[in-house]
This record gives structure tokens, sequence and C-alpha cells, in this order.
């Protein structure tokens, strides 16, 4: 296991890395006198170019309704982003499902690239030649479906998008003292949050934003960074929408979260690291008396030989629900769990024994937590929730690590 003084010569690393390619922006070409005053605009080649608009049709295409998570986005078989920009900007906030190559790296790195998609670059705007300059330098490879998106992520902003983010960077942001117009925002539920969270985070969940909405700073110009429980937790994205849609400039997903900010041995202030015991997680089980957890291997046991046995409570966003959720299961989304908790705690099921998951058991966690500790619920055949993580495919099988 990586020490805390490897992770933070490791993070100190991609902050100088940050420093040296990261924190300039891609000069662009000097004006003509003719134009001075002016910054000079890439020429655009109608054949190559796609606009913001049509990008965001692309997303709406294949991804419709569902959140950006890392699992809907590597089902994308209809094209590939590529940021051009330097490895400090990408860093920074890149556009959800964009991968990283400058120009020199398409030329040399050509097999990286589909051959089966549409492969679209960008970078900076209007005056960034680098995206023109991939392009050019893959094409001349022999790729074919290739677009450039000259407007790039200056054009996502615009269009209400946000960005995703990368350790290096939010390591740089919580570190530096000079930036004070930032914030960090935890959108997992308040037990989660004070169990262990990366230091300086504010915590609003996502099942509260409507109560502690009040809490992110007035200034709609604050870069607003959300994260929780990891690639496949969607209430940071969800976060990250209501915050675009309330007028913020800048906002971005820290998608790898508190479990990669963890195994990089980065450090994490709350009741655990500090060795407090939090009463709340020390409260009685759920009815029925069966230990809080099912372990994955268990869970697949139970399934196989009592299917009949059990009822499972699946509290992923609808979205996840409908891209695919084991047979039988009752959806009930944990956000909305938790802000109709009366009304929807009658909709578990009372006969058999239940099981509540999601992706990685943080959400899961919640609901059974609120469960165990609200009240309103009985069921003598036990509840518990799946402490695993589990991707369900869309034919009704699952696949535990």
């Amino acid at each position: 296991m990586m020490t805390y003084r490897h992770a933070l010569s490791s993070a100190l690393v991609l902050l100088a890395l940050f420093f040296t390619v990261g924190c300039s922006t891609t000069p662009a070409p000097a004006p003509t006198p003719a134009a001075a005053g002016h910054t000079r605009m890439v020429e655009q080649d109608p054949k190559l170019r796609i606009t913001t608009a049509e990008v965001m049709e692309l997303f709406s295409q294949v991804y419709g309704d569902q959140v950006l998570v890392k699992a809907t986005l590597d089902r994308n078989d209809r094209f590939l982003l590529v940021d051009t920009r330097p490895l400090g900007r990408y860093q920074e906030g890149h556009v959800p499902g964009a991968i990283h190559m400058t120009p020199g790296e398409v030329a040399a790195k050509i097999d990286r690239l589909p051959r089966d998609r549409m492969v679209i670059f960008y970078c900076g705007g209007l005056a960034c030649p680098l995206s023109s300059q991939a392009a050019k330098a893959a094409l001349e490879k022999g790729l074919t479906n290739v677009r450039v998106w000259y407007e790039g992520d200056p054009g996502w902003h615009q269009a209400g998008g946000y960005m995703i983010s990368e350790t290096g960077y939010v390591y740089h942001m919580m570190t530096q003292s000079d930036e004070q117009n930032f914030q960090l925002i935890d959108s997992r539920p308040s037990a989660v949050h004070r169990k262990a969270f990366i230091p300086g985070s504010a915590s609003i969940p996502i099942q509260l934003w409507d109560l502690k909405k009040s809490l992110l700073p007035n200034d709609l110009n604050t870069k607003l960074i959300f994260y929780c429980g990891g690639h496949a937790c969607p209430h940071s994205h969800n976060s990250a929408k209501k915050a675009k849609e309330m007028g913020y400039k800048w906002v971005s997903v820290y998608s790898a979260g508190e479990p990669e900010w963890k195994r990089e041995g980065l450090p994490l202030w709350g009741n655990e690291p500090s060795g407090v015991v939090d009463v709340a997680t020390e409260l009685p089980t759920a009815p029925g008396g069966l230990p809080r957890t099912i372990s994955g291997p268990d869970f697949s046991k139970l399934l196989k030989e009592s299917p009949n046995d059990v009822a499972i409570l699946d509290v992923r966003s609808a979205g996840e629900f409908a891209a695919g959720h084991l047979p039988g299961a009752i959806n009930i989304p944990d956000d909305q769990f938790h802000a109709n908790y009366e009304q929807l705690v009658k909709k578990v099921p009372t006969g058999k024994r239940v099981i509540i998951h999601c992706v990685t058991g943080i959400r899961a966690g919640g609901v059974y937590h609120a469960i165990a500790t609200r009240g309103g619920y009985d069921n003598p055949k036990g509840i518990q929730y799946l402490d695993a993580s589990m991707f369900v495919n869309s034919d009704g099988t699952f696949e535990i690590n």
C-alpha cells in the first residue's frame, strides 16, 4: 500500500506537471498589424467542422437522460472525444468521456484511436490550433471519420455542460493558498461524509440539495468541484447539473472521488481518520435482526439458492435502473427516498428478506441507515445492504467485485 509520504510525493509530481504545462493557456498566433487588438481565429475546414450544437445532439442521442458516470460513457460506440490541450488543462477539466492526446501523440500513437467511430478533436476554443493539428495528423495516418470541434471546451461551458477533473488538479486546488474563488463539495449523504472526507470540502448531500444549496458561494464565477463515491456514483454529476442550472459558470465533477483520493494515500478528515467513534454508526440494526451488510459471495449464493425468499431494493437512479437491473427488483432512487421518506418507506417490501443495493454500497448504506434510525418500517424477515461493488448488465445478469 502506498505510504502517505510516497503519495504526497506523487501528488507533488502531479502538481509540478500542472504548473509546467497546465497553468498557461496555449498561446494563439500573434495578430497581424491589421488585426491588432484582436485574437486571430483558427481557419476552419467546413468538411471537418462539428459545432457545439451538433456535439450536444450527439450526447443526447447516445446518452439520453442517463447520468454520465464512467459505465455510461464506456458504452458509447458512436464517437470519441479527444482533448488535445496540455495535460494540465485536461486534468483541470475535460468534457465527460474525453481522452487526452496532444497532436504529437496522435501522430505517434494513432493505434489508440478507433476506426469504427467518429473521432472528434477539441482544444481551448476558436483561437486554439491544437485540435486542427491533431486532426491533420490523424488524417495523414489514415483515419477518415474525423471532425474538429473548433469551439471546444468554451463552447461546452456556454452550452451548460460541466467538466471532469482529475486527482492532480483537485489536490492542487485544495493545497494552494492563493486560490480563494473555489469550493469542493461532497455530494454523499451526511453520515458518509462524517466518516471520511477530502479536507476542506463542504457537505451538500444531493438528497438535501434544496435545503442546503444556499451554502454554495454567492459568486457565480466561483469554481465548483463536486465529488462522491467514485466513478459509479451519480450524485456528484446530478449536483453539477443543478449548479449549472443555477448559473455557475465553471462546474466540474471529480469523478474518481473519495475512493481514489484514499487509494492515493492522500489525507482525509473525518471520524474514521481521527479515530472518533461515530455514534450514528453504532445504532441498532434495522428490523429483523440480520447483520447490516451482506457480502458479495453471500449475496450471489442467496440469489442462486433462494431467489423466491428475497426482495431486491435497487436504490440507483431511474436511468441506471433502466439500463439494467436484477429481475423483479424494486427501484426507489436514494435521493427520492431520503427526500420523501415517510411516503416511500411504505413501498419497501416486508414479507421477504430485503437486500438493498446500488453500485458501490454507499447509496445502499445510506438508505439502510435511514430505515434503521428513522423507523416507520417493520420486517421480521430482516433487511440488509450489499457492501460490495456490483455492475448490472442490460440482461439482468450482474458482476460483483
